[in-house]
């Protein structure tokens, strides 16, 4: 009897911890952007210093070892950087971009800590195939896909706020201050 309870328990428990449909904090997918000119980039500066304020990061080659920024803040404000060097630098990875900023909400540490997102939809990345990346729906941290209408909180994880259930934005590390900012996974 002791044996087949036990046996139960055991059954029960690994099948509890083996149906977790929950999502990890930080996506699985690579990143990984380094700027060092943050106190002269206006939207960025703007995004990592003012609570809930957020820029868009989009980036294209000039050369085969230099890459141009643009920063775009929510008022639509853009910035276009400087080529940036490849070898100082490292090559920009994302799927779509880069959001960060600093949500209005502290995090579990008591802390009003910048985060960073991919631009990408995740649901129609991964449903779809479809590299559709979100703008900015109004002032106030939301950022909607064009195809699937679905909107995210940027001051709440990235969650999907409007439109259909869905998973969240892909977020990634950063290590930000008023003069550099790295994005990384």
């Amino acid at each position: 009897m002791k044996k087949t309870f036990l046996l139960a328990f055991s059954a029960l428990c690994l099948t509890l911890c083996s149906c977790n449909d929950a999502e990890d904090l930080y996506a699985h997918t690579a990143a990984r952007f380094n700027y060092h000119l943050v106190a002269t980039t206006p939207p960025l500066l703007n995004a990592l210093t003012g609570t809930g304020q957020f820029c868009t990061i989009t980036y294209n080659p000039s050369s085969s070892s230099s890459f141009v920024y643009t920063f775009t803040g929510m008022t639509g404000g853009s910035y276009t950087s400087p080529a940036q060097s490849v070898t100082i630098n490292g090559q920009p990875e994302s799927i779509s971009g880069f959001i960060v900023g600093t949500p209005s909400f502290v995090n579990l540490s008591g802390q009003l800590a910048p985060v960073a997102f991919d631009r990408v939809c995740p649901n129609c990345y991964e449903n779809d195939f479809i590299q559709r990346p979100v703008a900015f729906s109004d002032q106030t941290g939301h950022a909607q896909c064009s195809r699937c209408q679905r909107v995210y909180d940027l001051n709440n994880g990235g969650i999907v706020s409007s439109g259909s259930a869905g998973k969240k934005l892909y977020r990634y590390h950063i290590s930000a201050s008023t003069t550099s900012v790295s994005v990384y996974n």
